[in-house]
């Protein structure tokens, strides 16, 4: 529990620190100012914004937009990568259930359907350049609503050869999925 908490800060702080590189942001420009509260360092940013033409202007609020996009989008990215990769996992389990079936099939809709409701909130939020508003959202969307089910069909293909108590049916899911990789 606690490693897969850590390896997912570590993806979030790669992540946040390959957007900050490639648009060449200083992440933490304004730290003294905010700790000291010294009004000095931010009347000089504003000075600077006040002596720029409005073409520099509107060339940094574009670069602002793209920051703030591929920001709040690497963060939906590992959420949904997270999801997806939980979901996979709640369809093998689901494909291979035996009498439990009845209540794992309400247990998996209400699961789904916030997991879904969560992940289309959090998508609905990121401002979308125009150039991937008609199919990003679409493209991740189906992304998470097809994982569930084509892990169920893989659970169900291993329904025969799967058993819970053996150590051979964890591996042969192991396998299986570095195969998939």
């Amino acid at each position: 529990m606690l490693a897969s908490a850590m390896s997912i800060f570590v993806v979030d702080v790669v992540a946040q620190k390959y957007v900050a590189d490639r648009y060449g942001l200083d992440l933490h420009a304004n730290v003294e100012s905010i700790i000291t509260g010294c009004p000095s360092s931010s009347a000089a940013v504003t000075r600077q914004n006040r002596e720029k033409t409005d073409e520099e202007k509107q060339l940094d609020t574009q670069k602002a937009e793209k920051v703030a996009f591929a920001q709040q989008f690497a963060a939906f990215l590992i959420l949904e990568f997270g999801i997806i990769w939980h979901s996979i996992f709640i369809g093998l389990n689901f494909g291979v259930a035996g009498s439990e079936w009845s209540t794992l099939y309400i247990v998996l809709m209400f699961h789904q359907g916030f997991e879904g409701l969560g992940i289309g909130a959090r998508l609905s939020m990121i401002p979308m350049p125009s150039k991937y508003a008609n199919w990003l959202p679409w493209l991740c969307i189906a992304g998470y609503g097809v994982t569930t089910p084509i892990s169920m069909a893989v659970g169900l293909g291993l329904r025969t050869t799967y058993n819970s108590g053996s150590y051979e049916s964890v591996s042969l899911l192991l396998l299986l999925l570095r195969k998939a990789q």
